[in-house]
């Protein structure tokens, strides 16, 4: 029995001693692919295949063009993005590699060639800027952005802090904001230059508050404002030339606190939500809104000393919710109202040259209040002969020479009229007075 055991171990030993082993292989394939450039940084491009008869393989990189584009994982030969500014079809329109798939010292090589899809390539920026001093204005210019899905504000949007911007040249590839622009609180912003190529504004376009601005030229792209243009307090301005291309602001066009003599550069803008002309000293005419046709909120013309009438507006013809003319010092008359009705609210106040009101003639029915005061030339209220209805008050004060209520005999004799008051007129007659035929001195 023991002898037995030695023959089989030393039979066990021989065949140790004289291995006869089986020779390793490695086998692999090139890898191709076609995808589009951009891609995320992480994002699978495929697997690089490889196998071996006898243990384990690895995955290396021994050669890449662009260095860097991709990485490979050892084990699963897993092909991902590494860094994805490479993937670009206009630097690297192809991308390729040498991998190594090994078994220790023997190896195969596979090809790698990825060839790129050129994207129609959208540079937007997600969000809201706010760009308050040139450096800010600079960098984000270098990202070459082509349009911002939220708000842009330049400058400021409240205070009195003033920016430092003095140029928007690096903004020049922007073609459309997705919200509201604001350009505004600029001490040393002279032009626009920058915004050429911006014809898009999902909302409003507020300019204001920009002490040395001279010119909107750069704004000719545009042609219509979703919400609200507001002009305010820009001192230096001239002209609204830039602007000529727009023919609809769908809010409120608002003119307020400018040193311009005449609105030229708003000629073309044929519908506007509201009109607010307000507070500029230097205003003689408004003769560039004869093409406005309709409007659908309200009129405010206001502390403009210079300005002798509103004949522009003759082309309008629509009902709207309110009208307010007040403190036009050369304002002589208001035919250029004609066509236009009110609904809601009428204020004819301090328009020291103002003699009667004709021109109101459109005007039927008011749901809420009149107010007539302060107007130091008012003889007569002619032009208010249409009006049926004042639903709650009408207010007739402090217009020293208005003698004269005969206009408003069917409002009281056959309309409705429950509050009438008259005060330091001329002449203050009743209700019952007008009724009574006692309507003038």
């Amino acid at each position: 029995m023991f002898l037995f055991s030695i023959s089989i171990f030393s039979y066990c030993s021989k065949d140790n001693d004289n291995p006869n082993p089986s020779e390793i292989t490695v086998t692999t394939s090139d890898f191709s692919k076609t995808m589009d450039e951009n891609p995320a940084n992480g994002q699978v491009i495929g697997v690089v295949s490889g196998s071996t008869n006898e243990g384990s393989i690895t995955f290396s990189i021994t050669e890449q063009d662009p260095a860097g584009a991709f990485s490979i994982d050892a084990s699963s030969g897993e092909l991902k993005v590494a860094n994805r500014t490479l993937f670009d079809f206009e630097t690297n329109p192809t991308i390729t590699s040498t991998i190594r798939v090994s078994n220790g010292v023997i190896f195969k090589n596979a090809q790698v060639i990825i060839s790129l899809n050129d994207v129609n390539e959208e540079n937007i920026y997600d969000g809201n800027v706010k760009l308050s001093t040139q450096a800010e204005v600079d960098e984000f210019g270098s990202h070459n952005y082509i349009g911002i899905t939220g708000y842009l504000i330049v400058g400021y949007n409240l205070g009195s802090i003033y920016s430092n911007i003095t140029d928007l040249s690096p903004l020049q590839p922007l073609t459309f904001v997705g919200g509201e622009v604001v350009i505004s609180y600029n001490g040393e912003l002279q032009t626009l230059i920058g915004l050429g190529n911006l014809s898009e504004i999902g909302s409003s376009l507020n300019i204001y508050e920009n002490p040395v601005l001279s010119t909107l030229e750069s704004l000719s792209s545009l042609t219509v404002i979703h919400r609200t243009l507001g002009i305010i307090g820009n001192i230096s301005l001239s002209n609204f030339n830039g602007l000529h291309n727009i023919t609809s602001v769908e809010r409120d066009l608002i003119v307020q606190s400018m040193s311009v003599s005449n609105l030229e550069g708003l000629h073309n803008i044929r519908f506007a939500g509201s009109l607010n002309v307000s507070f500029n000293n230097s205003l003689q005419n408004i003769d560039a809104l004869s093409a406005l046709t309709e409007l659908s909120g309200y009129i405010v013309i206001q502390k403009n000393p210079l300005l002798n009438n509103l004949d522009a507006l003759q082309n309008i013809n629509s009902n709207i919710n309110q009208i307010r003319i007040l403190e036009n010092d050369l304002l002589t008359n208001l035919n250029g109202l004609r066509n236009i009705g009110a609904s809601v609210y009428l204020e004819i106040s301090e328009n020291t040259s103002l003699t009667n009101l004709s021109g109101l003639e459109s005007i039927n029915n008011i749901n809420s209040q009149i107010f007539i005061q302060n107007n130091e030339s008012l003889q007569s209220l002619n032009g208010l002969d249409n009006l049926m209805e004042v639903l709650e008050q009408f207010v007739v004060w402090q217009n020293p020479n208005l003698s004269d209520f005969c206009a408003l005999t069917d409002l009281c004799v056959s309309g409705n009229l429950p509050s009438f008051i008259t005060e330091s007129n001329a002449y203050n007659p009743t209700k019952q007075d007008i009724k009574d035929g006692n309507c003038s001195l």
